[in-house]
């Protein structure tokens, strides 16, 4: 086979760990709205056979419903666009839409943590794969949860200072013990950041992590 045609298993590994975080809450969706039927069934066949059921508590029961709906839409659509990812191996993209894609995507992850973002305004143009920038950022936003705890959120701002985009998480924990079992960055990260041409800095005292590549102009994709 071509050298050329070889794909890093990381990179593989983290596209197959970014689906399984999307399905197992796709599935959590499709439980949740399977058993709440299952209840309304209940209490229809309560109802037909003569007994008491209180329209509140089946307005509760539809209303659930339709809300795991939505977000069941909504993982639909998440997934559509991480599988488009991979649609050319390079183009011109809007790093902000990207940025705002994976803090949304982020929620799925084990153990995440709000993500409250600030994306500066106009587009953040960069030449590069989306998927390797996806791959990336989710090697980065896992390292950004660790040590925190449940009610602990990060930060995530996207700047441009000349031609550099900067990428800047705050919030993280500040202990190098975060780090002990999974090591940052990790391989598939570190290839992701080569490809990229990317520079990586996690400073746990200071409790931040900036990542910073080369910026370009014109239209996006």
């Amino acid at each position: 086979m071509s050298a050329t045609l070889q794909i890093p298993f990381e990179t593989l590994h983290t596209f197959g760990r970014l689906n399984v975080h999307l399905t197992h809450e796709l599935q959590n969706v499709m439980a949740t709205i399977s058993e709440t039927s299952g209840l309304l069934e209940d209490l229809s066949a309560f109802k037909a056979s003569g007994g008491g059921v209180d329209p509140a508590r089946l307005e509760k029961l539809l209303r659930r419903i339709g809300e795991e709906a939505e977000r069941g839409q909504r993982l639909v659509s998440r997934i559509n666009s991480l599988a488009h990812s991979t649609d050319a191996p390079v183009i011109r993209l809007d790093l902000g839409r990207v940025v705002r894609f994976m803090a949304e995507l982020s929620s799925c992850f084990p153990k995440a943590r709000t993500v409250g973002l600030e994306i500066c305004d106009g587009c953040v143009a960069v030449d590069a794969a989306p998927y390797t920038v996806q791959q990336l950022l989710y090697g980065c936003l896992q390292t950004s949860f660790r040590g925190l705890e449940p009610d602990q959120g990060v930060a995530l701002s996207l700047r441009v200072e000349g031609d550099t985009c900067v990428i800047h998480l705050s919030g993280l924990a500040k202990s190098t013990q975060a780090d002990r079992d999974e090591p940052f960055p990790d391989r598939a990260t570190t290839l992701a950041a080569e490809a990229l041409a990317a520079t990586l800095d996690l400073d746990r005292n200071a409790g931040t992590l900036t990542v910073r590549l080369q910026r370009v102009t014109g239209e996006v994709v």
